[in-house]
């Protein structure tokens, strides 16, 4: 091995925002000896980091090779590769013989150490950077004490310059230089001060009476200015302009003065006096022409020197002084040139000196129309800001004349998509926002102040709140709630430490850290619990199914509902108690199994909750034919697994019919802080309660109200005060309310006044506001229509105040599905709430039985897939996602594949040698047609050689080994062309790092021959088990589908089927929304156009943008990749920032942040971060 060039540095190269390709000229041993720099605009390096920002080929050869950078460098930036050869010696050579290594190794260890003791010496050196083109750069022959190093004119080496004495001397001239030209300014200041005055008081030559000052500024008394047309010198009274030479009347008293001669001739004796007024007899003439106002101005002397000293004049800047240097007093002004606006001193601070009116008007653009008219006349473009479907215009767009607005291009078509705010001046002095107004367009609007519409939203920041992530803003939060109680309050993406999460105000957009716990609010606001979407997600269409109550296991993450499969409401004796499992927060549900029986009784109701000790505690109410009540108490120890029942713990007949959930029934309130519970319900004749202080061992009954039309009662709690509000319904009548201090004893229910008719309540807490829902139902219609949802929002303290509704307006917030029955159980999880009810049965079902289904809702919303999809998913029998090839979100078409390849979403091609190509290949109609799915689509692969091929799925995690372990997997593939070879399918079961060894089992598939040269392969397989296994970690199943060809590949797999059983059942056309929230969960491409908005967030500092971006749960933390679009093509709005680049963190599987490096931004302000006008941007979400 030699090494013929000398080199180890290529570049710099010039970045064009393309070329991602660049040479290197060097040999490298190892792909790791090579650094890349990349330099950008302002100069600064960044070292690169392999595979992250870079690959490289070329790895050995003596020529070079190529690094691949995985974003191309911008225009402006700059990139240089180097080598950078670690200092060491790792060869160790074998005695073999006449060779003696250790002589060889200690030569290489010499050289390798003189190699580091060069690298030392070197590091100490002051070098330029990588990407500098200068080499040879040389020291002067001598160095000269006390004297500087400089660089030469042409900067190529450095030579002796000056001494340090002539440097301090010049640093002295420097000095004195500055002292002189400070003086000579100040001597220009004062004499512009001078000019200016006399600007102020003689005007020039004019044509007409000027009504300002040559400065614009308002005319002083005595003002002169010479009247050209008049060929008269005019001068200013205080009010009007006049003349300064005689009138008519003033000739005729000089006419006068002829006619007294004598007194003249006595004149004549004092001549030298006259003759001296005579030199001055036009001053005298003016004077007297303007005596009242020189007699005005010298009784206003004293005013006329005050105002000299308050009004400084014009500056650019705050003064700190009077113009006389005299301190500044309050009320001192001065007009600011830099903002063209007056400006008054306070005492302690320059404030603005006047007020604006603000006024938004709309129009509609045409794509045609430039000119518009507005409704009033600002004072200028400044005065003004346009916005066009939402973007704000830079001022050279449009101009301003009186009152119409003229862009310089017509602003596109749209409705109302042209908005224009305007600003005009109203009074001197300081003002504030509720001294501003605000008139909203369209007729009807009603002005209002800025104040009163900015207090229209709630900001904790406004109460101090950081929302950084480390300060703890617990009393901002206290300090906000105080008096917004029940507000929708945005948290503007922003994270807040706190003690404990506040509850009083509805917080959204934003999280919460407690201790070191993180919770994420939801993006957007609820208008209230049950703003959500339902389903029917519980029923077999012939079972009377009816829904008690539910309860979710945080420490599981398991939620159950407590269900009876009766035959008919209220009269299905000995019907099992029974409970569902849902893993996913009710989008499914399973697992049914009985918990509890009563033979001859019909069980009638249950209220569940978590109770002391995680216990899963109900109690139920069991009903005999006779109506006669009794309450047993059902439990779980062990998260629902296995459960206890105790019997008649209100023994019959004095039990109860429950209503709503378990509640807890605190210490202060007379009961237990972890074991306390009360139940409420009612029977024939009253409401009653069963309460327990030992965790549900024992239970108290007692009644609350005596009145036999009451019933239902509805409880929630203030807060965490020991105050409780009942709603209660009352058979056909009105609506009434009770409160407590203790839970057992109520006051007097009082008449709202709001119709119920014959309808159940159901009343909610949150955030300080009480919900109050009403289920029209098909047995009581006369309010509302059949299965409309009507709600009453209320101040949750006041009603208790007031025992009272303080709010009764009913709004209907959703329909219900088709004969609901109406008694809805709502549970917080987390942020979000979860609801279930009955629908489809009636009263009067015949003695067959009306069917009836549970419905399930639940605010948590998932992008691109229907709540009918989601139920789909339930049944659905195909255990491959995308089976027919419609998802491809990493591209349509893959070539040159040599290696283990992700082609469609979910799915893996492994080629052996040949090198395939696979594409998404449309169908034709006919090929489609003899299909049984019915496909569109189908994978197209191509190969260059006979070999095996294979094609793969991957299912992950612990659960799946449990869901495929034991069974057998029958698996069907359909294709169209020519494969060949023998078909196998292989199901592997990998255990996981440091689990058992891996178990694969195969079986060749039966090939059958279709229609229209299609194709079917099936067989099944045999899966491997669970037992004596060890699982470690990132364990998974794979269902491998391959083939050895006996030549070359040339086929089109339309789809794939899998499915536990010995069967193959019918492979069904796919439901495509459902098929792509599946798949979405693995992989997905999201495309964002222009000025789509990405995510919410701040300005760290006036570089950095950072945002969340949230997207449906994925089934582990994607890698995020920029497949579509530029950094350049990211802009953070409002301050019109674009990106130089972006990366990307993992938060959770549902969402990351967004880290956009820029210039530019305001420090710490909120905006978000869009795609920039006119360009697209996809990103690829990918945990396969």
């Amino acid at each position: 091995m030699t090494i013929s060039n000398q080199t180890a540095r290529t570049g710099p190269y010039n970045g064009n925002g393309s070329t991602t390709v660049f040479a290197y000229d060097f040999r490298a041993l190892d792909q790791t000896h090579l650094v890349v720099t990349l330099k950008d605009a302002s100069n600064v390096e960044t070292v690169q980091t392999l595979t992250t920002n870079y690959t490289v080929s070329g790895v050995g050869d003596a020529s070079g090779g190529n690094i691949t950078m995985g974003v191309p460098p911008a225009s402006g930036q700059q990139l240089t590769i180097s080598r950078a050869v670690p200092q060491t010696q790792i060869v160790d050579l074998a005695n073999r013989g006449a060779v003696a290594p250790e002589v060889l190794e200690g030569a290489y260890d010499k050289l390798t150490q003189l190699s580091q003791d060069k690298v030392e010496l070197l590091n100490r050196v002051p070098r330029f950077p990588v990407s500098s083109s200068l080499t040879g750069v040389e020291l002067p022959l001598t160095l000269t004490a006390n004297t500087a190093l400089v660089v030469n004119a042409a900067g190529t080496a450095y030579t002796n310059g000056p001494t340090t004495s002539q440097i301090s001397g010049a640093a002295a001239s420097a000095a004195a230089a500055a002292v002189s030209a400070n003086a000579a300014a100040a001597s220009a200041a004062d004499a512009a001060t001078s000019y200016d005055n006399f600007d102020d008081r003689y005007l020039g030559q004019k044509s007409s009476d000027p009504s300002v000052d040559n400065d614009g500024n308002a005319l002083l008394t005595g003002a002169l200015y010479f009247n050209t047309s008049n060929n008269v010198m005019m001068v200013y009274t205080g009010s009007a302009w006049v003349r300064t030479t005689p009138t008519s009347g003033e000739q005729t008293n000089i006419n006068t003065v002829s006619g007294i001669a004598a007194n003249v001739t006595t004149v004549a004796g004092v001549a030298a006096n006259v003759t001296t007024v005579a030199g001055i007899s036009a001053n005298v003439t003016t004077v007297a022409g303007i005596s009242t106002d020189v007699t005005t101005a010298a009784t206003n002397v004293a005013d006329i020197t005050n105002f000299a000293d308050v009004y400084i004049g014009p500056s650019a800047s705050d003064p700190t002084v009077r113009a006389d240097a005299s301190a500044l007093q309050v009320g001192d002004m001065y007009f600011n040139t830099g903002v063209d606006g007056l400006r008054v001193y306070s005492g302690s601070q320059w404030v603005a000196g006047t007020a604006g009116t603000l006024a938004v008007q709309r129009y509609s653009g045409d794509g045609s129309t430039v000119a518009f008219t507005l409704a009033t006349a600002p004072a200028g473009e400044n005065n003004t800001q346009v916005y066009v479907s939402g973007v704000y215009q830079q001022k050279d767009t449009y101009s301003v004349s009186g009152v119409t607005l003229t862009f310089s291009a017509a602003p596109p078509s749209g409705t109302n998509n042209i908005e224009v705010v305007t600003i005009s001046t109203l009074a001197l002095g300081e003002t504030d926002a509720s001294l501003v107004t605000y008139t909203p367009a369209g007729t009807g609007a009603v002005e209002r102040t800025v104040q009163s519409v900015l207090r229209d939203t709630v900001s904790v920041t406004d109460f101090g709140a950081v929302g950084d992530g480390a300060t703890n803003d617990t009393a901002a939060f206290t300090a906000l709630e105080v008096s917004n109680s029940g507000r929708y309050v945005d948290l503007n993406g922003l994270v807040y430490v706190v003690t404990a999460i506040p509850t009083e105000a509805k917080y959204y957009n934003g999280d919460f850290i407690v201790g070191s716990t993180k919770v994420s609010l939801r993006r957007n606001r609820l208008d209230n619990p049950l703003d959500g979407e339902s389903t029917i997600s519980f029923g077999d269409g012939q079972t009377h199914y009816w829904f008690f109550d539910m309860v979710y296991v945080a420490s599981t993450g398991v939620l159950m509902a407590f269900i009876t499969p009766a035959w008919r409401h209220a009269q299905s004796y000995s019907s099992p108690l029974n409970v569902i499992y849902s893993d996913d927060k009710g989008q499914t549900w399973g697992g049914e199994k009985t918990i509890h029986t009563v033979d001859s009784f019909n069980l009638a109701d249950v209220a569940a909750t978590i109770m002391g000790s995680n216990r899963i505690g109900l109690l139920v109410t069991a009903r005999d034919s006779s109506n006669a009540y009794r309450n047993d108490f059902v439990y779980s120890d062990n998260n629902g697994t296995d459960w206890t029942v105790s019997e008649s713990v209100v023994a019959s007949p004095n039990g109860f019919l429950v209503y709503g959930t378990m509640l807890p029934y605190p210490a202060s309130a007379g009961g237990h802080a972890t074991t306390g519970f009360i139940v409420y319900g009612y029977e024939a004749n009253d409401c009653h309660y069963a309460k327990t202080v030992d965790n549900g061992a024992s239970w108290t009954v007692a009644e609350i109200f005596v009145d036999a039309a009451l019933s239902e009662p509805s409880i929630v709690r203030v807060g965490t005060e020991d105050k409780w509000v009942a709603f209660i319904r009352k058979n056909s009548a009105n609506l009434r309310i009770a409160t407590s201090t203790n839970m057992t004893t109520w006051t007097t229910p009082e008449d709202t006044g709001l119709d119920l008719g014959s309808n159940p309540v159901q009343a909610i807490v949150d955030g300080g506001s009480v919900y109050v829902y009403m289920f029209i139902r098909d047995i009581d219609a006369s309010i509302a229509e059949q299965n409309d949802v009507l709600l009453i929002e209320d101040d949750i303290s006041a009603v208790y105040t007031a025992s009272d509704l303080t709010n009764t307006n009913l709004r209907q917030v959703l329909t219900g599905v088709e004969r609901a029955l109406g008694y809805v159980s709502i549970l917080k999880v987390g942020q979000d709430f979860l609801w279930g009810y009955t629908a489809g049965e009636h009263d009067g079902s015949s003695s067959l039985g009306g069917s009836s289904f549970i419905v399930f809702g639940s605010t948590r919303r998932k992008a691109s897939v229907s709540i009918g999809a989601v139920r789909q998913l339930m049944t659905n029998k195909n255990l491959i996602r995308n089976p027919t090839f419609d998802f491809w979100s990493r591209g349509t078409s893959i070539a040159g594949i040599t290696t283990n390849t992700k082609a469609a979403d979910g799915w893996l091609i492994g080629p052996s040698g040949s090198t395939i190509t696979v594409s998404q290949q449309e169908l034709a109609v006919e090929d489609s047609r003899a299909l049984p799915f019915r496909g569109r689509y189908a994978m197209d692969i191509s190969a260059t050689a006979n070999d095996y091929i294979s094609l793969s799925q991957t299912f992950y995690g612990e659960s799946e080994l449990y869901r495929f372990a034991d069974k057998n997997v029958t698996i069907q593939v359909w294709g169209l062309g020519d494969m060949g070879g023998t078909q196998t399918v292989t199901v592997l079961f990998d255990y996981g790092g440091g689990g058992s060894a891996d178990v694969s089992t195969s079986v060749n598939l039966k090939v059958t021959e279709g229609t229209n040269k299609t194709w079917v392969a099936t067989a099944t397989v045999p899966t491997a088990t669970l037992e004596g296994k060890t699982i470690g970690t990132d364990p998974f199943v794979k269902i491998i589908f391959g083939a050895s060809a006996s030549a070359a590949w040339d086929v089109q797999i339309c789809g794939v089927k899998a499915e536990f059983g010995t069967y193959a059942s019918t492979f069904e056309p796919i439901e495509l929304e459902e098929e792509r929230a599946r798949s979405a969960k693995f992989v997905q491409l999201l495309s964002f156009g222009s000025l789509d908005q990405m995510s919410n967030g701040f300005s760290v500092n006036t570089t950095a943008f950072w945002g969340v971006f949230h997207y449906p749960e994925m089934r582990s933390s994607p890698t995020v990749s920029l497949e579509t679009g530029l950094a350049a093509d990211f802009e953070v709005y409002p301050d019109a920032a674009y990106g130089t680049s972006v990366a990307y963190s993992q938060i959770n599987k549902s969402s990351f942040s967004m880290r956009v490096t820029t210039t530019g931004l305001t420090s710490r302000e909120g905006g978000i971060a869009r795609v920039k006008s006119g360009r697209t941007i996809e990103l690829l979400l990918d945990t396969e």
